[in-house]
């Protein structure tokens, strides 16, 4: 899943964008992601989309980060 709003669109239709951005990104939900942006690579749950669009995740330790971009990835269990 690739992140990343378009903010002309973001701009026309807020609640439209945010809408499909969060059902989209609900299954998701308190799932362990890798992320690959330009800050380098993480790894935390994912919790949120802000009111912005960012996706929010919560890494070890309970700082959260908010993502406007970046490449996320569901972490698989073992065997999955």
């Amino acid at each position: 899943m690739r992140l990343g709003i378009c903010y002309d669109a973001l701009r026309s239709n807020p609640g439209g964008i945010l809408s499909a951005w969060r059902v989209r990104a609900a299954p998701w939900r308190d799932r362990l992601v890798d992320v690959r942006s330009a800050d380098g690579p993480l790894r935390g749950w994912r919790r949120d989309v802000d009111d912005e669009g960012a996706l929010v995740i919560e890494l070890e330790g309970g700082e959260r980060r908010r993502l406007l971009s970046g490449e996320v990835d569901r972490v698989r269990p073992v065997g999955a």
